[in-house]
């Protein structure tokens, strides 16, 4: 959201809540260069406020969702843990070079080297392994002696 948007959206809210009127609003006028509001008939006080709130908005907006994330909702979220085992079982049986290691095999198909180490950790595959087969077969062994 660029600086203009930001303003907008902040001048609304204090608008729609009352906290200035239609005439004190249209007296503000926004400087970019020191990214501030003034006013040239409003208190200092009353500007001291409205530009406190501005740097507030201003720190929430940009901690509320970092470039680059997304919000998904929580049980859309959870939707996506059904597929986990299909995520699993389609990387296990994919062709695999004897020696690759796991975490190799999974980033050629396509997610990156970070992502296909957090991946296989995320799906219990030992990334540094060389054999997915073996490491499940172990896993399973475990849970069935528990």
């Amino acid at each position: 959201m660029d600086i203009q948007e930001q303003k907008n959206l902040y001048l609304a809210k204090l608008l729609e809540q009352e906290v200035i009127k239609q005439d004190e609003f249209e007296d503000l006028v926004f400087k970019p260069e020191i990214n501030a509001f003034h006013s040239n008939y409003l208190s200092s006080r009353f500007m001291d406020n409205i530009n406190f709130g501005w740097s507030a908005w201003q720190a929430a907006t940009a901690q509320a969702v970092p470039k680059g994330f997304v919000l998904v909702l929580k049980d859309q979220f959870e939707h996506l843990n059904e597929f986990k085992d299909l995520y699993k079982r389609a990387i296990t049986n994919a062709r695999k070079r004897k020696g690759q290691l796991n975490w190799a095999h999974v980033a050629s198909l396509g997610v990156g080297s970070s992502r296909a180490i957090e991946l296989c950790k995320t799906l219990n595959i030992d990334p540094s392994a060389t054999n997915m087969h073996e490491v499940i077969k172990a896993q399973e062994q475990s849970h069935d002696t528990n």
